[in-house]
């Protein structure tokens, strides 16, 4: 648990911290966001095909000798085009996505504040049952 400590007299959030006889009760809210993920995929495709459409010109473009210089660049540049388009395919699309994000609401006598957030299913389920037990220890 990052940051986070609780025993039977308080409960530690951060710089934050909440006496477990004080707390009245508490839940864990359940808000969906969406992520931006990596656009490399994006990238790697564009970048293969502004390449390509480069690489293309250059290969029909000169006059002369030039012709050659510029025919073998288009080449080279067509060769990395390529790489980029075939890396392209294989890469996993992770442009965005949906992430659950889960908040922990504590209700004391001075009203309900969001204590604690993440988006650990398992790390808000531990925090949860720990504050459970803290609080019914504290009112032993």
């Amino acid at each position: 648990m990052a940051d986070v400590s609780i025993d039977h007299r308080f409960a530690r959030f951060g710089q934050t911290r909440y006496a477990t006889d004080k707390i009245t009760s508490f839940e864990v809210t359940t808000r969906s966001t969406k992520v931006q993920g990596d656009n490399d995929k994006f990238t790697a495709t564009f970048l293969g095909l502004t390449g390509t459409l480069f690489g293309l010109g250059l290969t029909v473009v000169g006059v002369g000798d030039r012709r050659v210089d510029l025919g073998l660049s288009g080449l080279a540049i067509l060769a990395g085009a390529a790489w980029l388009l075939i890396k392209a395919r294989t890469m996993q699309s992770r442009r965005s996505s949906v992430a659950n994000v889960y908040r922990l609401m504590i209700t004391t006598n001075a009203g309900e504040v969001a204590a604690f957030e993440t988006t650990s299913w398992d790390e808000i389920s531990e925090i949860e049952s720990a504050l459970e037990q803290a609080i019914v220890e504290a009112r032993r």
